[in-house]
């Protein structure tokens, strides 16, 4: 019974159970890299240098027309209007200064249509006029061919909405960092 405890031992120490070797650090390391999940774009998906100017008046033309990796920068002030795109891909929504843009309506200040993806949404604040469940600041659709991925939406403060933020079931990597809710 002895040598079958010993060989036992022996055949787990040459197969490096029970050790302290590089294995161990290896799965202490991948440990912690699934602590921190989600889709975290670059410095430069944040700020492309593209820089397309909008206001509360043209902001959602601006962002429909805006190429890939363009950065759209809108300027403070109240915004009623929403905002649905489609296809849309490596294009960050900023405002210029953090809650300097105020969305105060009675929908999504922006809704991601048919297979958007690495759109940011930065700085926003979002209030609703009626608290619907049809309201908030970002709706991606998710059903049938809708399949929206790779979303960032930081330092947001969303209030008296209805939703906040909706997503649907075909939608994945969607990042909400630093955001009031």
């Amino acid at each position: 019974m002895k040598n079958y405890i010993y060989v036992g031992i022996l055949l787990g120490l040459l197969s490096g159970c029970g050790s302290t070797s590089e294995n161990d650090n290896k799965l202490s390391s991948s440990m912690l890299e699934t602590e921190i999940r989600g889709y975290y774009p670059t410095q430069e998906e944040l700020s492309y240098s593209h820089i397309l100017p909008a206001n509360k008046d043209n902001w959602c033309t601006v962002l429909k027309n805006a190429p890939s990796q363009s950065t759209v920068l809108l300027e403070d002030g109240v915004y009623n209007s929403h905002c649905a795109i489609k296809n849309k891909s490596y294009i960050t929504i900023k405002a210029e200064n953090k809650y300097g843009v105020t969305y105060e309506g009675d929908n999504f200040f922006l809704t991601l249509e048919d297979k958007n993806h690495h759109i940011n949404l930065l700085g926003i604040e979002a209030t609703t006029s009626t608290d619907t469940f049809n309201s908030g600041l970002l709706k991606t659709h998710g059903y049938a061919d809708y399949q929206n991925h790779h979303i960032y939406v930081a330092d947001c403060w969303i209030h008296h909405s209805g939703s906040g933020i909706l997503t649907g079931p075909k939608n994945h990597d969607i990042t909400v960092d630093n955001c009031l809710i």
